[in-house]
C-alpha cells in the first residue's frame, strides 16, 4: 500500500512541478518556441523519474501508459535537440505529436463515463490548458497523466479507475 501512495504522490508532485516550471519558463523566454523547448526538457527529466514505477504495472493499461510516457520522453528529447530555433514546420509537427500523446492518455482511461474519475479530470485538463502554444501542450499532457491513478502491488498493478 505504501508503494501505491508513493507512486501517486510522485505523479502528483511531477504534475505540480511541471505547471510551475512552465510558468517560470514563460516569464524567462517570452518566446513560444523557447517555452516549448524548456517545457520539453522538464518533461524529459520528470518522465525519467516516473517511468520506472509505471513499468512495474503489468496490465494492458499500464503498458499503454508506460509506452505513452516513453514516447513523450522521446518527443521531449527531440524538441530539446532541435531547440528554440526550430522551423515553423518542425514546431507544428511537434505540436501534432504532443496532441497525439494527449489523445493516447484519453484512451488509457478505463472509466465508463466521461464525467467522473480520470475521464472527468482529463476533461478539466482540456479546459484548463486550451491551445497548444508554448508550454500549454506539455501542461495539458502532465495534467492528464496526473488524472490516471497508478496502483502498484506485489503482483503487478493497474492504471486508471478510482
Amino acid at each position: 500500500m505504501k508503494s501505491i501512495k508513493n507512486v501517486f504522490a510522485l505523479l502528483t508532485l511531477i504534475a505540480c512541478t511541471m505547471a510551475f516550471n512552465v510558468n517560470t519558463a514563460t516569464a524567462q523566454t517570452g518566446n513560444e518556441k523557447g517555452e516549448f523547448v524548456i517545457a520539453a526538457h522538464e518533461t524529459g527529466v520528470q518522465i525519467s523519474l516516473l517511468l520506472p514505477a509505471v513499468q512495474k504495472v503489468r496490465e494492458a493499461a499500464g503498458r499503454a501508459f508506460a509506452k505513452t510516457l516513453s514516447d513523450a520522453k522521446n518527443l521531449a528529447a527531440q524538441v530539446e535537440r532541435v531547440g528554440a530555433n526550430m522551423s515553423d514546420t518542425q514546431y507544428k509537427t511537434f505540436q501534432r505529436n504532443l496532441q497525439s500523446l494527449c489523445a493516447s492518455l484519453d484512451r488509457i482511461d478505463t472509466m465508463p463515463t466521461a464525467n467522473q474519475g480520470p475521464a472527468g479530470c482529463m476533461t478539466e485538463c482540456d479546459d484548463a490548458y486550451s491551445g497548444w502554444g508554448g508550454g500549454k501542450g506539455w501542461n495539458r499532457f502532465w495534467c492528464k497523466a496526473a488524472c490516471l491513478k497508478i496502483k502498484v502491488g506485489p503482483k503487478g498493478g493497474s492504471v486508471g479507475g478510482d
